[in-house]
């Protein structure tokens, strides 16, 4: 009989440092009792990252006095919830000990590789959590997670919480996730500290991500090849999100700068492109499903703010940049130029709002 492996099913939030105050005081007045932990947790790969390329993260994390190895799955990921096999156990040193895992976890990391592997980087961060009831009888642990991700001189910081399910229905993480997102402005998150960490210790920044195709096969029904559909969507949207909201152009911040970076205007382009798809989509399977009206007018609603947002990128980084060689009067075509990086500005932080 095959013993089945491990799952962790949680969910990750995004919470902006200056309301985890607020969400501390929050969750006192739900009298669970905290607790706070400080956690030092460093990851291993190989100097290629050949482990994070497999969609393995080997950590060891000391709580205390205590040490724990963990290994873990890239696993299914949608709108902040994962679904990840996990294997854990404490270990004598702060060192991994590979006969401790079991079989299956040690098969996911080829023996040739294990003796190449060493700390790329590390997670520093107070963790405090609490115990609480879910819908339907759910038991959760909810933590919040602030502190930082080193490697080497690279710093970034970390401020989340994680909902993770210990008994009773998903659905459960979601009922908080919407009222916290509602109080707080939190995101989902579905890129956890491994891969944050993975990528900073190469040298990676953040960047816009463009859409992939949604995994459809000729045996799905009509159901799953609109789920598939409506979750790619959903994904590349979510992936840009917090770009579209924190990334922005300074001149959108007050100083007048003609041509932000690239990334700064590919953010809003390609959260536009993901819910023009989305919404086509859903026309697309209109005869099929009744859909709420209240969607269809929340999505026609963000179009509407994102397309004026766009029009003034490309207005002022792709066509008055190829006019300016002809313009005589280079002051004026400078004064002209902040009026409208200021109009731009405002139609940002319309958009944002």
């Amino acid at each position: 009989m095959t013993t089945p492996v491990p799952q962790e099913i949680e969910l990750k939030l995004q919470l902006s440092p200056a309301h985890a105050s607020a969400f501390r005081t929050m969750m006192a007045r739900r009298r669970a009792q905290p607790q706070v932990r400080h956690l030092l947790t460093r990851y291993l790969d190989t100097p290629e990252f050949e482990l994070s390329g497999r969609g393995v993260a080997l950590r060891l994390r000391r709580d205390g006095r205590r040490w724990l190895q963990t290994l873990k799955t890239e696993g299914e990921r949608q709108g902040g919830l994962s679904r990840r096999a996990e294997f854990e156990m404490p270990v004598p040193r702060g060192e991994v000990d590979w006969a401790r895992f079991p079989a299956d976890a040690r098969e996911r990391v080829p023996a040739k590789l294990r003796d190449r592997l060493a700390p790329v980087f590390e997670t520093r961060f107070e963790r405090t959590a609490w115990q609480l009831g879910g819908t339907d009888g759910a038991t959760i642990e909810v933590a919040l997670d602030v502190g930082e991700i080193v490697a080497g001189a690279a710093r970034e910081p970390i401020c989340e919480i994680e909902l993770e399910l210990k008994s009773g229905d998903p659905r459960a993480l979601f009922d908080l996730a919407l009222e916290w997102a509602h109080r707080f402005d939190c995101l989902p998150l579905d890129l956890s500290k491994a891969e944050r960490g993975a990528r900073l210790a190469r040298g990676e920044g953040a960047a816009p991500l463009k859409s992939v195709a949604a995994a459809l096969g000729p045996a799905m029904s009509v159901e799953d090849s609109f789920a598939a559909i409506c979750q790619a969507c959903l994904a590349h949207f979510q992936a840009n999100l917090p770009g579209v909201l924190y990334s922005l152009p300074a001149a959108a911040q007050g100083e007048v700068r003609p041509v932000p970076p690239e990334d700064d205007i590919e953010y809003v382009h390609q959260a536009r492109v993901a819910l023009r798809r989305l919404r086509a989509a859903l026309r697309l399977y209109r005869r099929e499903f009744a859909l709420p009206p209240e969607l269809l007018a929340g999505l026609r609603t963000l179009a509407g703010a994102l397309g004026p947002a766009r029009d003034w990128d490309v207005l002022c980084t792709e066509t008055l940049p190829a006019i300016a060689p002809y313009f005589d009067d280079a002051a004026g075509w400078q004064a002209g130029l902040a009026k409208l990086e200021a109009q731009r500005a405002d139609v940002r932080r319309a958009m944002r709002a």
